[in-house]
């Protein structure tokens, strides 16, 4: 049967593992990872009159929330920042589940 990796717990590394950390997930996240150059950090999911606070950039590692309109609500990895950023800019590693705005 199948069992999801974030209930088992190993010593070791496996056949074809890599030895460098990969950072933890967090429960009901999609990972992903930024696609261009660089990709806009915004506080709501919109371009209108939303000027971004920051920007991630190219191959960094974020967890995806949800999808709303055309953004995901991501935290970025190394500084735990959360925003929204345009989804066609960030490959998820899986199928990112639709939500609503935080306030």
């Amino acid at each position: 049967g199948y069992m999801a990796k974030r209930f088992i717990q190993k010593n070791g590394l496996l056949a074809g593992e890599s030895a460098t950390p990969t950072p933890a997930g967090i429960a009901g996240t999609i990972p992903g990872v930024v696609s261009a150059s660089v990709v806009a950090l915004r506080s709501m999911p919109s371009t209108e009159g939303n000027t971004p606070f920051g920007e991630i950039k190219k191959d960094a590692q974020v967890f995806i929330y949800f999808k709303t309109g055309d953004f995901y609500y991501v935290q970025v990895v190394e500084s735990g920042t959360k925003g929204y950023a345009a989804a066609k800019f960030i490959t998820a590693s899986a199928a990112v589940p639709t939500g609503t705005p935080v306030p």
